[in-house]
Protein backbone atom coordinates (compact mmCIF):
# COMPACT_ATOMS: atom_id res chain seq x y z
CA UNK A 1 0.00 0.00 0.00
CA UNK A 2 2.75 2.60 1.07
CA UNK A 3 4.78 1.69 -1.74
CA UNK A 4 1.63 2.21 -4.22
CA UNK A 5 1.19 5.69 -3.21
CA UNK A 6 4.60 6.18 -3.01
CA UNK A 7 4.86 5.31 -6.96
CA UNK A 8 1.50 7.42 -7.32
CA UNK A 9 3.35 10.13 -5.74
CA UNK A 10 6.16 9.88 -7.67
CA UNK A 11 4.39 9.65 -10.98
CA UNK A 12 2.34 12.89 -9.79
CA UNK A 13 5.57 15.03 -9.42
CA UNK A 14 7.39 13.75 -12.65
CA UNK A 15 3.90 14.81 -14.02
CA UNK A 16 3.91 18.46 -12.77
CA UNK A 17 7.83 19.02 -13.48
CA UNK A 18 7.55 17.66 -16.81
CA UNK A 19 4.31 20.07 -17.57
CA UNK A 20 6.33 23.10 -15.52
CA UNK A 21 9.27 22.07 -18.20
CA UNK A 22 6.95 21.69 -21.39
CA UNK A 23 5.54 25.45 -20.06
CA UNK A 24 9.40 26.88 -20.22
CA UNK A 25 10.73 24.99 -23.03
CA UNK A 26 12.88 27.72 -25.60
CA UNK A 27 11.35 26.08 -28.68
CA UNK A 28 7.48 26.62 -27.77
CA UNK A 29 7.27 29.41 -25.89
CA UNK A 30 8.97 32.64 -24.64
CA UNK A 31 10.88 32.60 -21.90
CA UNK A 32 11.80 35.89 -19.28
CA UNK A 33 14.30 36.26 -16.80
CA UNK A 34 13.87 38.98 -14.90
CA UNK A 35 13.24 41.86 -17.14
CA UNK A 36 14.44 40.18 -20.25
CA UNK A 37 12.76 38.33 -22.85
CA UNK A 38 13.73 36.57 -26.09
CA UNK A 39 11.55 35.84 -29.17
CA UNK A 40 10.83 32.51 -30.82
CA UNK A 41 14.45 31.64 -32.35
CA UNK A 42 12.73 29.22 -34.88
CA UNK A 43 10.55 32.44 -36.42
CA UNK A 44 14.01 34.71 -36.18
CA UNK A 45 15.83 32.26 -37.98
CA UNK A 46 12.85 31.96 -40.54
CA UNK A 47 12.88 36.05 -40.89
CA UNK A 48 16.67 36.15 -40.75
CA UNK A 49 16.83 33.87 -44.01
CA UNK A 50 14.39 35.62 -45.21
CA UNK A 51 16.15 39.19 -45.37
CA UNK A 52 19.17 38.10 -45.92
CA UNK A 53 17.88 36.78 -49.50
CA UNK A 54 16.31 39.79 -50.25
CA UNK A 55 19.90 41.64 -49.60
CA UNK A 56 21.60 39.53 -51.86
CA UNK A 57 18.42 39.36 -54.32
CA UNK A 58 19.33 43.02 -54.19
CA UNK A 59 23.55 42.86 -54.96
CA UNK A 60 23.18 45.17 -57.63
CA UNK A 61 20.89 47.80 -56.08
CA UNK A 62 23.32 48.30 -52.83
CA UNK A 63 26.35 48.55 -54.98
CA UNK A 64 24.84 51.34 -57.08
CA UNK A 65 23.53 53.06 -53.86
CA UNK A 66 26.80 52.84 -52.07
CA UNK A 67 28.69 54.68 -55.85
CA UNK A 68 25.42 57.14 -55.48
CA UNK A 69 26.51 58.70 -51.90
CA UNK A 70 30.54 59.05 -53.47
CA UNK A 71 29.72 60.06 -56.95
CA UNK A 72 31.06 57.07 -58.49
CA UNK A 73 30.01 54.38 -60.85
CA UNK A 74 28.42 51.46 -59.48
CA UNK A 75 31.21 48.76 -61.53
CA UNK A 76 33.76 50.73 -58.84
CA UNK A 77 31.96 49.08 -56.01
CA UNK A 78 32.01 45.50 -54.66
CA UNK A 79 29.84 43.44 -52.65
CA UNK A 80 31.62 41.23 -50.28
CA UNK A 81 30.07 37.24 -50.25
CA UNK A 82 27.34 36.72 -47.34
CA UNK A 83 30.37 35.10 -45.96
CA UNK A 84 32.13 38.19 -44.68
CA UNK A 85 28.60 40.28 -43.51
CA UNK A 86 29.26 41.60 -40.12
CA UNK A 87 25.91 40.70 -37.87
CA UNK A 88 25.48 42.49 -34.40
CA UNK A 89 22.14 42.47 -32.23
CA UNK A 90 20.07 45.09 -34.29
CA UNK A 91 22.13 45.22 -37.84
CA UNK A 92 23.95 43.66 -40.45
CA UNK A 93 26.86 45.42 -41.89
CA UNK A 94 27.69 44.59 -45.68
CA UNK A 95 31.53 45.43 -46.59
CA UNK A 96 31.17 46.96 -50.15
CA UNK A 97 34.93 47.42 -51.21
CA UNK A 98 35.28 50.87 -53.80
CA UNK A 99 38.26 50.37 -56.30
CA UNK A 100 40.08 52.36 -57.35
CA UNK A 101 39.68 54.62 -54.45
CA UNK A 102 41.11 58.15 -54.25
CA UNK A 103 38.97 60.27 -52.16
CA UNK A 104 40.44 62.79 -50.48
CA UNK A 105 41.25 61.81 -46.63
CA UNK A 106 39.64 58.76 -46.66
CA UNK A 107 42.14 55.56 -44.84
CA UNK A 108 40.49 52.67 -45.96
CA UNK A 109 39.12 51.20 -49.71
CA UNK A 110 36.24 49.67 -48.30
CA UNK A 111 32.78 51.13 -46.37
CA UNK A 112 30.09 49.55 -44.75
CA UNK A 113 26.43 49.15 -45.75
CA UNK A 114 24.13 48.77 -42.60
CA UNK A 115 20.82 47.72 -42.53
CA UNK A 116 18.11 47.58 -39.51
CA UNK A 117 17.16 43.97 -38.64
CA UNK A 118 13.37 44.42 -39.04
CA UNK A 119 12.61 40.90 -36.86
CA UNK A 120 15.14 43.07 -34.35
CA UNK A 121 14.03 46.19 -34.17
CA UNK A 122 9.98 45.22 -33.59
CA UNK A 123 9.28 46.41 -37.21
CA UNK A 124 6.31 44.27 -38.42
CA UNK A 125 4.65 45.13 -34.21
CA UNK A 126 5.42 49.00 -35.09
CA UNK A 127 6.18 50.24 -38.39
CA UNK A 128 8.82 53.10 -38.56
CA UNK A 129 11.19 51.10 -35.85
CA UNK A 130 13.46 50.58 -38.68
CA UNK A 131 13.59 54.05 -39.99
CA UNK A 132 13.24 55.77 -36.89
CA UNK A 133 16.84 53.90 -35.81
CA UNK A 134 18.72 55.08 -38.62
CA UNK A 135 17.43 58.85 -38.76
CA UNK A 136 18.18 58.63 -34.41
CA UNK A 137 22.15 57.59 -35.54
CA UNK A 138 22.67 59.93 -38.40
CA UNK A 139 21.29 62.53 -36.64
CA UNK A 140 23.20 61.87 -33.38
CA UNK A 141 26.64 61.19 -35.45
CA UNK A 142 26.07 64.83 -37.09
CA UNK A 143 25.48 66.15 -33.93
CA UNK A 144 29.01 64.64 -32.73
CA UNK A 145 30.73 65.80 -35.76
CA UNK A 146 29.49 69.12 -35.07
CA UNK A 147 29.89 69.84 -31.38
CA UNK A 148 32.26 67.14 -30.47
CA UNK A 149 35.06 66.68 -33.17
CA UNK A 150 37.36 65.19 -30.78
CA UNK A 151 35.40 62.04 -29.98
CA UNK A 152 36.54 59.68 -32.37
CA UNK A 153 33.58 57.99 -34.14
CA UNK A 154 33.39 55.95 -37.84
CA UNK A 155 32.21 58.76 -40.53
CA UNK A 156 29.08 58.67 -42.16
CA UNK A 157 29.01 59.16 -45.68
CA UNK A 158 25.28 59.01 -46.49
CA UNK A 159 22.14 57.36 -45.34
CA UNK A 160 18.87 56.19 -46.96
CA UNK A 161 15.05 55.47 -45.03
CA UNK A 162 12.34 52.94 -46.43
CA UNK A 163 9.99 55.79 -47.54
CA UNK A 164 12.71 56.72 -50.16
CA UNK A 165 14.47 59.19 -48.94
CA UNK A 166 18.35 59.52 -49.58
CA UNK A 167 20.90 61.68 -47.87
CA UNK A 168 24.42 62.61 -48.60
CA UNK A 169 27.54 63.74 -46.58
CA UNK A 170 27.95 67.37 -48.32
CA UNK A 171 31.84 66.64 -48.98
CA UNK A 172 31.19 64.18 -51.32
CA UNK A 173 28.68 66.34 -53.49
CA UNK A 174 30.16 67.89 -56.64
CA UNK A 175 32.05 71.49 -56.04
CA UNK A 176 28.22 73.44 -57.07
CA UNK A 177 26.29 71.66 -54.71
CA UNK A 178 29.54 71.95 -51.93
CA UNK A 179 29.14 75.58 -52.41
CA UNK A 180 25.25 76.54 -52.55
CA UNK A 181 25.08 74.57 -49.14
CA UNK A 182 27.38 76.52 -47.46
CA UNK A 183 26.01 80.02 -48.87
CA UNK A 184 22.86 78.81 -47.29
CA UNK A 185 24.26 77.45 -44.24
CA UNK A 186 25.54 81.18 -43.87
CA UNK A 187 22.40 82.83 -44.22
CA UNK A 188 20.63 81.53 -42.36
CA UNK A 189 23.38 81.90 -39.65
CA UNK A 190 23.50 85.39 -40.42
CA UNK A 191 19.76 85.30 -39.65
CA UNK A 192 19.97 83.39 -36.46
CA UNK A 193 17.97 81.02 -37.79
CA UNK A 194 19.57 77.02 -37.36
CA UNK A 195 21.51 75.76 -39.39
CA UNK A 196 21.63 71.99 -41.54
CA UNK A 197 24.02 69.25 -40.65
CA UNK A 198 26.62 67.86 -42.94
CA UNK A 199 24.44 65.95 -44.95
CA UNK A 200 21.37 66.96 -47.79
CA UNK A 201 18.77 65.71 -49.72
CA UNK A 202 20.58 63.58 -52.26
CA UNK A 203 18.26 61.32 -54.08
CA UNK A 204 18.86 57.97 -56.08
CA UNK A 205 18.24 54.87 -57.14
CA UNK A 206 14.58 53.79 -56.17
CA UNK A 207 14.49 51.60 -52.43
CA UNK A 208 10.85 50.56 -53.49
CA UNK A 209 12.32 47.02 -54.04
CA UNK A 210 14.50 46.66 -51.41
CA UNK A 211 12.19 48.09 -48.69
CA UNK A 212 15.10 48.67 -46.13
CA UNK A 213 16.35 51.69 -45.31
CA UNK A 214 20.48 52.04 -44.48
CA UNK A 215 23.57 53.90 -43.38
CA UNK A 216 26.83 54.10 -45.54
CA UNK A 217 29.84 54.40 -42.64
CA UNK A 218 33.69 54.21 -42.85
CA UNK A 219 34.81 50.26 -42.53
CA UNK A 220 37.31 49.71 -39.26
CA UNK A 221 39.77 48.11 -40.76
CA UNK A 222 41.92 45.30 -38.49
CA UNK A 223 45.16 47.60 -39.15
CA UNK A 224 43.48 50.35 -37.42
CA UNK A 225 42.13 49.04 -34.30
CA UNK A 226 41.64 45.74 -32.72
CA UNK A 227 38.71 43.89 -30.06
CA UNK A 228 39.91 44.34 -26.36
CA UNK A 229 39.78 40.59 -26.31
CA UNK A 230 38.62 37.39 -28.44
CA UNK A 231 34.83 36.27 -27.52
CA UNK A 232 35.79 33.30 -25.07
CA UNK A 233 38.70 35.22 -23.08
CA UNK A 234 37.89 35.72 -19.45
CA UNK A 235 37.99 39.27 -19.30
CA UNK A 236 40.56 38.58 -16.49
CA UNK A 237 43.08 37.68 -18.91
CA UNK A 238 42.93 40.78 -20.70
CA UNK A 239 46.18 42.75 -20.38
CA UNK A 240 45.80 45.51 -18.19
CA UNK A 241 47.71 47.93 -20.28
CA UNK A 242 44.58 47.29 -22.75
CA UNK A 243 42.49 47.89 -20.53
CA UNK A 244 43.56 51.12 -18.91
CA UNK A 245 43.44 51.91 -22.71
CA UNK A 246 39.73 51.30 -22.93
CA UNK A 247 38.40 53.15 -19.53
CA UNK A 248 40.85 55.76 -20.26
CA UNK A 249 39.36 56.39 -23.66
CA UNK A 250 35.55 55.66 -22.65
CA UNK A 251 36.54 58.25 -19.96
CA UNK A 252 37.65 61.21 -22.56
CA UNK A 253 34.81 60.30 -24.60
CA UNK A 254 32.39 60.88 -21.61
CA UNK A 255 34.07 64.27 -20.61
CA UNK A 256 33.92 65.46 -24.28
CA UNK A 257 30.04 64.74 -24.50
CA UNK A 258 29.17 66.21 -21.12
CA UNK A 259 31.00 69.88 -22.17
CA UNK A 260 27.69 70.62 -24.12
CA UNK A 261 24.51 70.74 -22.13
CA UNK A 262 21.50 69.51 -23.54
CA UNK A 263 17.77 70.71 -22.78
CA UNK A 264 15.88 67.69 -22.77
CA UNK A 265 16.10 64.23 -22.29
CA UNK A 266 15.57 62.11 -25.81
CA UNK A 267 17.53 61.38 -28.77
CA UNK A 268 18.52 63.48 -31.90
CA UNK A 269 17.29 62.94 -35.23
CA UNK A 270 17.68 64.34 -38.60
CA UNK A 271 14.48 65.84 -40.79
CA UNK A 272 13.39 65.83 -44.26
CA UNK A 273 15.23 68.75 -44.45
CA UNK A 274 18.72 68.14 -43.43
CA UNK A 275 18.37 70.02 -39.88
CA UNK A 276 19.31 67.95 -37.03
CA UNK A 277 17.36 68.55 -33.61
CA UNK A 278 16.55 66.75 -29.97
CA UNK A 279 13.42 65.70 -30.63
CA UNK A 280 12.67 62.00 -30.65
CA UNK A 281 11.98 59.33 -27.74
CA UNK A 282 14.87 58.47 -25.67
CA UNK A 283 15.79 55.59 -27.91
CA UNK A 284 16.89 52.25 -25.72
CA UNK A 285 17.43 48.80 -27.32
CA UNK A 286 15.36 47.89 -24.24
CA UNK A 287 12.37 49.00 -25.98
CA UNK A 288 13.45 47.29 -29.06
CA UNK A 289 13.65 44.33 -27.59
CA UNK A 290 9.95 44.52 -26.21
CA UNK A 291 8.11 46.30 -29.40
CA UNK A 292 10.05 42.90 -30.83
CA UNK A 293 8.04 40.98 -28.60
CA UNK A 294 5.08 42.39 -29.44
CA UNK A 295 4.82 44.22 -25.92
CA UNK A 296 3.21 47.79 -26.39
CA UNK A 297 5.07 50.86 -25.30
CA UNK A 298 3.44 53.74 -24.59
CA UNK A 299 6.22 56.08 -25.76
CA UNK A 300 5.34 58.01 -29.02
CA UNK A 301 8.25 59.28 -31.27
CA UNK A 302 8.03 62.44 -30.64
CA UNK A 303 7.79 62.40 -26.82
CA UNK A 304 11.28 64.10 -24.70
CA UNK A 305 11.58 64.79 -21.23
CA UNK A 306 12.14 67.69 -19.56
CA UNK A 307 12.81 65.91 -16.09
CA UNK A 308 14.61 63.13 -14.73
CA UNK A 309 12.22 61.53 -12.38
CA UNK A 310 9.50 61.91 -14.97
CA UNK A 311 11.81 60.17 -17.65
CA UNK A 312 12.46 57.50 -14.79
CA UNK A 313 8.10 57.19 -14.28
CA UNK A 314 8.01 56.64 -17.75
CA UNK A 315 10.42 53.69 -17.85
CA UNK A 316 8.92 52.22 -14.78
CA UNK A 317 5.34 52.31 -15.91
CA UNK A 318 5.44 52.07 -20.12
CA UNK A 319 7.73 49.40 -20.38
CA UNK A 320 8.03 47.44 -16.97
CA UNK A 321 4.95 47.89 -16.05
CA UNK A 322 4.14 46.77 -19.54
CA UNK A 323 5.90 43.66 -19.60
CA UNK A 324 4.36 42.23 -16.88
CA UNK A 325 0.99 42.98 -18.00
CA UNK A 326 1.64 41.72 -21.60
CA UNK A 327 4.40 39.12 -21.22
CA UNK A 328 2.95 36.40 -19.00
CA UNK A 329 3.49 33.40 -20.98
CA UNK A 330 6.38 31.45 -20.07
CA UNK A 331 6.23 33.55 -16.40
CA UNK A 332 5.65 31.32 -13.13
CA UNK A 333 4.20 32.69 -9.89
CA UNK A 334 7.56 33.32 -7.95
CA UNK A 335 9.23 35.45 -10.81
CA UNK A 336 6.30 37.54 -11.42
CA UNK A 337 6.20 38.01 -7.46
CA UNK A 338 9.82 38.96 -7.84
CA UNK A 339 9.30 41.60 -10.48
CA UNK A 340 6.28 43.16 -8.42
CA UNK A 341 8.17 43.67 -5.56
CA UNK A 342 11.48 45.07 -7.37
CA UNK A 343 9.28 47.54 -9.10
CA UNK A 344 7.58 48.52 -6.17
CA UNK A 345 10.67 49.29 -4.59
CA UNK A 346 12.12 51.08 -7.81
CA UNK A 347 9.10 53.55 -7.13
CA UNK A 348 9.79 53.83 -3.81
CA UNK A 349 12.85 54.70 -3.91
CA UNK A 350 13.49 56.64 -7.23
CA UNK A 351 13.07 60.20 -5.50
CA UNK A 352 15.71 59.41 -2.99
CA UNK A 353 18.20 59.34 -6.30
CA UNK A 354 16.10 61.34 -8.92
CA UNK A 355 14.87 65.28 -8.39
CA UNK A 356 12.92 67.58 -11.20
Amino acid sequence: METTETMEATGTMEATETKDTERLMPNELSTCDSFTCHSNPKSTTDQKCEFDDRLHQHRELIQELTAHHFGLHARMCHMAEQKEWIYDDYDVGIPVAIDPWEAEEQATKRVIVRFPLPYKVGELFRPGNADEKIRCEAGTTAWIQQNCPSVPIPRLHGFGLSTGQMFSSVKNLPFIHRTVQYLRSQVLASLGYGTPSGYVRHQGPSLVTLGSGYLVTDHIEETQSRCLRCPFMPYEDVPEERRRNLFQGISRVMLDLAQVSLPRIGSFSIDDKGFVSLVNRPLTFEIYDMENDKIPVDIPRDLTYDSVDAYVSDMLTCIHDSRLRHQTHGLILYECEQQMSTLAAMRAVSSLFFSA
